[in-house]
């Protein structure tokens, strides 16, 4: 699952999610608190830090991680045009989330190969 990318600019009282080896499933969480470099969200009746250029817990150990709610939409989206990719037979090259290459992109690939793979079956039938 891909990490926060930072929570710049959010403000007391916007809706977050939580994610982590912790938490079995995404939960929404309230900002309560917003410092220089650490804002908090209130679980369980207490405030826990985050740290704001990260998203991830303030804990020595990083096992959760805050995310907008666009965060966590653009990375539903990606994983889902990653399985489509792998599902037209590519892989993509060095890492298995292609992080150097945009959401966006891939979806563009996976429409490209999708058209072409539709054509090819095409061309099959009326043969």
């Amino acid at each position: 699952m891909t990490k926060s990318r930072g929570l710049q600019g959010v403000k007391v009282g916007d809706t977050l999610v939580r994610s982590g080896h912790n938490v079995r499933r995404d939960e929404e969480v309230t900002v309560t608190r917003v410092g220089r470099k650490l804002l908090y969200v209130e679980m369980y009746g207490r405030e826990f830090p985050f740290r704001i250029e990260t998203g991830v817990a303030n804990d020595n150990y990083g096992h959760d991680w805050l995310r907008t709610p666009a965060q966590v939409a653009e990375s539903r989206r990606r994983t889902l045009a990653l399985v489509e990719l792998r599902g037209l037979g590519f892989q993509p090259v060095g890492f298995s989330t292609a992080g150097d290459v945009a959401t966006e992109t891939l979806e563009r690939v996976v429409s490209v190969l999708r058209e072409a793979a539709s054509s090819r079956e095409d061309a099959v039938a009326s043969a």
